[in-house]
């Protein structure tokens, strides 16, 4: 799979842009033209600034610096970028498919099969557009192409792809690469890294402080429902606008509705005092998810910054909101939106409210993405621009989401995939 991105990908641009081996490529079909290649690279670079740091490293212009780009900036290209920026330049988007399944942490069965005879149908498609039955275009054939046929075979074999390919070898030997200092003695610069590395490792292992004796600096957290971290920077008593309060106090009057009893706004509004509101900076989803930041309390101008506020949440829509006579049906659905604020609500105990104690509510403002769509077999999503700002439960947010602007329109690039969806409980009393 690695030379699949660091080859056949690469080989894939070259045929695309008419540079292949330096052969003839008038009047091809596949080849686009110098002003459309052009807008899909400056398109790339320029989609760094709209995308999280934490996905990858900053896009290059892939029509003007392909020699700076390695197997892993290709894989994000082309399974990412590329079917959002060669949309309506090709029948389909066949191979990013077969990738992205090739690439799955889970590989099932039936998945296998598919890998298999997809590969053998486009291998075969390849040959008829590039090939052409033509010896002189035999050079358009290398070995790269005839090993997608084997690749089905080895995940039976040896399993999922992740477990053996190249990619953690590559960032391990960066990582070591970096200590040489000496060009007399670069083996012992070598050396004494990975003897290091490895007593700290085993130390903090023995003792339980990895965090303790980490280099990276730690950010002010607290955690919150096991589930999510909120980061500093804290606010307490933020100023917040009426418009606001009024969407506070109703997610509360929803959120506590079965409790209360059809509690009114202006008795919710008494009860719970917005000085006891705290406002955070960043959320952080446990296990491995994403640090999200909220985009109202950003004051970093610098060109280079990267865009991490725009998020994936989950929450219950009414099927049948528009039919008033009918009973509510909720199904779970996705949505995207920029998260603009985060706040942590401090309820006291009330008999109004069924409290006995102190309780804790973290919200968070978030702007939708308005009037959004998806294309594609990829399951692409776009959108325009956004709409109001709406109030949910931090709980239903998923993870962090990036975004290109490419012919007028923003594409949503949500790496999550099958990741851990919201749980919904089957009876909505459960909410309460």
């Amino acid at each position: 799979m690695h030379l699949v991105f660091e080859n056949l990908v690469k080989n894939l641009v070259h045929l695309w842009t008419g540079t292949f081996k330096k052969m003839d490529h008038h009047d091809q079909p596949y080849v686009l033209r110098p002003t459309v290649w052009n807008a899909i690279g400056a398109a790339s670079a320029a989609s760094g600034s709209t995308i999280p740091s934490s996905f990858r490293s900053r896009p290059q212009n892939v029509a003007e610096e392909k020699y700076a780009m390695t197997a892993e900036t290709w894989v994000f290209w082309f399974s990412y970028l590329g079917p959002i920026l060669l949309e309506g330049q090709f029948l389909n988007n066949k191979l990013v498919e077969l990738i992205n399944l090739c690439i799955q942490f889970d590989i099932p069965q039936n998945d296998i099969h598919c890998i298999r005879e997809g590969f053998q149908t486009w291998v075969v498609n390849y040959e008829s557009l590039y090939y052409q039955n033509t010896p002189n275009w035999l050079p358009t054939c290398p070995t790269t192409v005839h090993t997608l046929l084997h690749i089905a075979d080895g995940i039976e074999q040896m399993g999922p792809m992740w477990v053996y390919w190249a990619f953690p070898m590559e960032q391990y030997c960066l990582k070591l690469s970096r200590a040489i200092t000496s060009r007399r003695f670069p083996w012992s610069n070598l050396s004494n890294r990975v003897t290091a590395t490895a007593q700290l490792t085993e130390i903090g292992q023995r003792y339980g402080c990895l965090q303790e004796i980490s280099f990276k600096k730690r950010l002010q957290d607290d955690n919150y429902d096991k589930e999510y971290v909120l980061v500093w920077p804290r606010k307490e008593q933020p100023k917040l606008g009426p418009g606001l309060v009024t969407k506070l106090i109703s997610a509360l009057s929803t959120r506590y509705s079965k409790k209360a009893k059809g509690i009114p706004m202006k008795t919710m509004r008494s009860l719970c005092s917005m000085k006891n509101v705290v406002s955070w900076g960043w959320l952080r989803r446990l296990g491995c998810g994403d640090l999200m930041h909220a985009a109202d309390t950003t004051t970093s101008t610098a060109p280079d910054r990267r865009d991490a506020t725009f998020i994936c949440y989950q929450a219950l829509a009414d099927r049948n909101i528009q039919l008033r006579d009918k009973r509510s049906e909720f199904d779970l659905k996705m949505y995207f939106g920029q998260l603009k604020g985060i706040y942590m609500v401090q309820v006291p105990p009330s008999k109004d409210l069924g409290l006995k104690t102190l309780d804790t509510v973290v919200f968070a403002e978030v702007a939708m993405c308005k009037d959004v769509t998806a294309h594609s077999s990829l399951n692409i999503h776009y959108y325009r621009k956004l709409g109001g700002t709406e109030i949910v439960d931090i709980m239903t947010i998923q993870c962090l989401v990036g975004q290109i602007l490419w012919k007028g329109r923003w594409a949503i690039i949500n790496r999550s995939g099958t990741l851990a969806q919201a749980l919904v409980a089957d009876d909505l009393s459960d909410y309460e």
